[in-house]
């Protein structure tokens, strides 16, 4: 599952011009339910113990990077923390430097994360 997602995040920085104005926020999807991701594929999450951090562009909707997280992290190479800032600049990485807003929500908002981001 991992891989796909892996494609569908290379496929939106690639194709997607982003606007100025991002933010990044998570999905959560309640027991039983299934959630067409942007119409590619399909992913069942099973409670609220997973889901996925999005970054998106606000004006336009487009997905600028999205994360999957588990309460319990699995071994291996795609195992990371789930601290807020953490989240945030492993979304925004990429976009280091290019003078855009990120407005969040006070989950994701803390001191160091802002001094991260100037």
């Amino acid at each position: 599952m991992q891989s796909v997602l892996d494609l569908f995040i290379a496929n939106c920085k690639s194709n997607c011009c982003l606007s100025e104005y991002l933010t990044v926020d998570e999905m959560l999807v309640p027991l039983g339910h299934a959630v067409a991701l942007f119409c590619i594929f399909r992913i069942s999450l099973q409670t609220k113990e997973e889901g996925i951090f999005a970054f998106c562009d606000a004006k336009t909707h487009y997905t600028g990077n999205i994360k999957s997280y588990y309460r319990k992290q699995p071994d291996g190479p795609y195992q990371s923390s789930n601290c807020p800032a953490d989240v945030v600049l492993r979304l925004v990485y990429y976009l280091k430097d290019t003078k855009r807003n990120l407005p969040t929500d006070n989950w994701y908002t803390n001191e160091s994360l802002a001094h991260a981001l100037l």
